[in-house]
């Protein structure tokens, strides 16, 4: 399945890999985008990028309000007439203060952005997608921080790795219900959400190349348009920086 004629439903659409996504669909042709963001003002910045007459219709979603979420998956599937593929790509990390400075209301944050409007967004979208018979994919953005312990934020480690394993839990959906469930994990990818001030991150920034937005929208779609991808996830590494 190709994003040409496709209903597609995105989170965390203002910026950094979202932002891409959603440009990169409306230039292969998708039928409408639904995307949501809490940012209204720079959603409204990447909209105003797009072709005049975009199939985009954004709307201001705090994804961490549950009820919010869900009207807002709801309603999407409602106005499109079915949703083909859903994005969880929302994502935030802890914040400043390193672990275990860190507040408990910013790590219940992060889970609820990372971990559970990601587990509302595939357990909906299975759903809607069943419900009109279409064979669609749910793509969930993780991160290769899945795999690896981050000492200075434990709470978007654990979360990153929650979605792989949710994921792929989801596999047997596949064939029972006709949708493929992936998750895709980033390397550090050149977007706000890397902290580069960091004292922690920066001896992990000098040994690797940023990977650019687009590196893993390219994997997204070749996720998309590959059968044989479900109940699992793709890494996309840094390449490792040569020595001049």
């Amino acid at each position: 399945m190709l994003v040409t004629n496709r209903r597609i439903i995105l989170t965390g659409g203002a910026s950094g890999i979202g932002a891409c996504a959603l440009r990169k669909f409306v230039a292969e042709g998708a039928a409408q985008i639904y995307v949501a963001d809490s940012n209204a003002t720079g959603l409204a910045k990447v909209i105003r990028t797009l072709p005049a007459k975009s199939p985009v219709v954004p709307v201001e979603v705090d994804v961490s309000d549950r009820a919010a979420l869900e009207d807002f998956l709801r309603s999407a599937d409602a106005a499109m007439g079915g949703v083909d593929l859903v994005i969880n790509n929302a994502g935030i990390m802890s914040g400043s203060d390193d672990f275990p400075a860190t507040s408990l209301e910013a790590m219940s944050r992060v889970i609820d952005v990372n971990l559970i409007a990601m587990m509302i967004g595939t357990r909906l979208g299975i759903e809607l997608m069943h419900r009109r018979g279409v064979s669609g994919v749910i793509l969930n953005t993780a991160s290769v921080a899945a795999f690896n312990p981050m000492p200075a934020d434990p709470a978007y480690a654990a979360s990153k790795a929650a979605i792989v394993n949710f994921t792929q839990s989801c596999g047997p959906i596949a064939a029972s219900h006709g949708v493929r469930v992936m998750a895709i994990c980033p390397g550090v990818t050149d977007t706000a959400i890397v902290p580069h001030d960091a004292e922690w991150l920066k001896p992990a920034l000098a040994r690797v190349e940023f990977l650019a937005p687009d590196d893993i929208v390219s994997a997204m779609l070749e996720v998309i348009g590959d059968e044989t991808f479900f109940g699992d996830y793709v890494r996309v590494d840094n390449p490792v920086r040569t020595e001049p």
